[in-house]
C-alpha cells in the first residue's frame, strides 16, 4: 500500500541564497535578544464571506446555514510577549500604515512604557509595518524596533 501525505507549499524565494543568508543573519541577531524583551506584532483579516461550504448533519438530513449577503472585513491587530497579550485592536478595514501607527501609539506603546520599557517591537515585512511613519512612532517612545 502506498503512502500519501499532504503537500506543504512554501514561497519559492525562500530557496534563494540571498534570502536564506538574510534569514540566517536575522535569526542570529534575534537569538541574542532576551526573549522577555520581545513583543511581536501581527494582524489577521476576517471576512464575513469566509463561511464554510460544508457541514455535518445526520444521515439523510441536510445541513442548513446562512451567511451575510454583503460581506465585510474585520482586521484584528495584536501584540504578544512572553508574558501574554500586550494589546488587541480591531478595525473594520485592512491594515494600513495609519491603522498600524494608531495601534502602536494607542495600545502597544502605552503598555510597554508601563510594563516593559526595554521592549523590542518585532514586526514582519508587511508594507504597513515598513512605512516611514512607523519608525518614529516606536523610536520616539524610546523603544527599539526589529523586522
Amino acid at each position: 500500500m502506498g503512502w500519501s501525505s499532504k503537500k506543504t507549499l512554501r514561497a519559492r524565494e525562500q530557496d534563494r541564497r540571498d534570502v536564506a543568508e538574510e534569514r540566517d543573519i536575522s535569526g542570529r541577531h534575534i537569538a541574542r535578544i532576551d526573549p522577555s524583551r520581545r513583543v511581536f506584532s501581527e494582524e489577521t483579516g476576517i471576512l464575513t464571506n469566509m463561511t464554510r461550504r460544508f457541514a455535518r448533519a445526520v444521515i439523510g438530513d441536510r445541513a442548513c446555514g446562512s451567511a451575510p449577503a454583503n460581506w465585510t472585513r474585520l482586521t484584528v491587530l495584536g501584540a504578544l510577549s512572553c508574558d501574554g497579550m500586550v494589546g488587541v485592536m480591531t478595525v473594520p478595514n485592512a491594515t494600513t500604515a495609519v491603522v498600524f501607527v494608531d495601534f502602536l501609539t494607542t495600545t502597544v506603546v502605552p503598555f510597554l512604557h508601563e510594563h516593559k520599557p526595554d521592549g523590542i517591537v518585532v514586526r514582519d515585512t508587511l508594507s504597513a509595518h515598513q512605512n516611514k511613519a512607523v519608525k518614529p512612532a516606536i523610536e520616539d517612545a524610546g523603544l527599539t524596533r526589529h523586522y
